[in-house]
């Protein structure tokens, strides 16, 4: 069946040419009616074809039109001996939009084909693409200078119901905007100061405080982590397990003496990250876990934030197990 154009001003159906009028007169005599006649057979399907093409068509363009958060993703698989300058170029690049306002969001996890990017603006269409251009850009740039071998586009779907639904997130987000930030700091940094777990023991603390999460109630956090997303150890462990595991749980206890032992530019990145994540856990917990509406409770919503965060850390899952374990119990030290 075809429904091309026909000459000027028509419209082709399978071998005859009908007036766009007369298309268009039918078609309102269609909706009129509240459906073709089935009797006009390859006509009546060129005429639902084309209403529902021309509806559509309207849904986009009033889509285009609402301002609402708008995600943009880009794919890249970093040069082997560039990730170290994709992490530095990639933090300088989203300390700028957002600087700008440009994007109101960010954050980045490592998956297929190696890291994925996104950003986010509040805006219409037209300002989503004014993003989506100027990431692109950035990635092409990256390709040029061999800090990255392949990039691909891609979509992004929040997973809102790990954490409670569109209002949570709307915080989880701004958190892993911080957390991407102070990730970027240390993977840049070739000559690390201290091993990736501890740095996230600094992340992690900064975050339990700020929904309050307090004392012997972080037990729960991990061991929500260690039974609900499968990072546990099985019951028998290496004594150096137990060893690595005290070291682990007193860290815990002295976070604060871990923090202020960072050298700089590391330790200005912590202090950002506090004072960031502070204030918007507050909105947090004010906004949707001191609500009737919440539907997961902060240490559960913790628990699935914590392996975001670890992913984003390029934490071996190994290690990732070995801190769970070791925190949920961590009175055996």
């Amino acid at each position: 069946m075809g429904h091309d154009r026909g000459p000027a001003g028509e419209v082709c159906v399978g071998a005859r040419s009908v007036p766009l009028g007369v298309l268009l007169d039918d078609c309102l005599r269609d909706v009129r009616k509240a459906g073709a006649d089935p009797a006009d057979g390859e006509y009546a399907a060129a005429r639902r074809a084309f209403l529902a093409a021309g509806l559509a068509a309207l849904d986009r363009a009033a889509d285009r039109r609402v301002r609402r958060t708008r995600w943009i993703q880009v794919g890249v698989t970093p040069v082997a001996d560039a990730e170290g300058r994709l992490y530095g170029q990639l933090a300088e690049s989203a300390r700028e939009l957002l600087a700008g306002g440009v994007a109101t969001d960010f954050f980045y996890l490592h998956k297929p084909p190696g890291v994925r990017i996104r950003f986010a603006v509040h805006g219409d269409a037209a300002t989503a693409e004014r993003l989506r251009e100027i990431v692109s850009a950035r990635a092409d740039d990256w390709l040029r200078e061999h800090v990255v071998r392949h990039r691909e586009p891609g979509g992004y779907e929040p997973e809102a119901h790990l954490f409670g639904g569109e209002v949570s997130m709307r915080s989880v987000h701004r958190l892993f905007t911080a957390d991407s930030l102070a990730w970027l700091r240390f993977l840049a940094d070739d000559a690390r100061a201290l091993p990736a777990w501890a740095y996230s023991l600094i992340l992690l603390r900064d975050v339990l405080d700020g929904v309050g999460v307090a004392g012997w109630e972080d037990r729960d956090v991990w061991d929500r982590v260690r039974r609900g997303t499968g990072r546990g150890l099985p019951a028998d462990v290496p004594d150096a397990w137990r060893e690595t595991a005290v070291r682990i749980r007193a860290h815990w206890r002295a976070i604060g003496a871990l923090r202020d032992a960072l050298p700089e530019p590391l330790r200005a990145a912590a202090v950002r990250h506090r004072v960031e994540v502070a204030a918007e856990a507050e909105r947090w917990t004010r906004g949707y876990f001191a609500t009737e509406e919440a539907e997961v409770g902060p240490r559960q919503a913790l628990a699935y934030y914590t392996v975001f965060h670890w992913n984003r850390g390029r934490l071996a899952l190994p290690t990732q197990c070995l801190l769970a374990d070791a925190l949920a119990g961590r009175t055996r030290s």
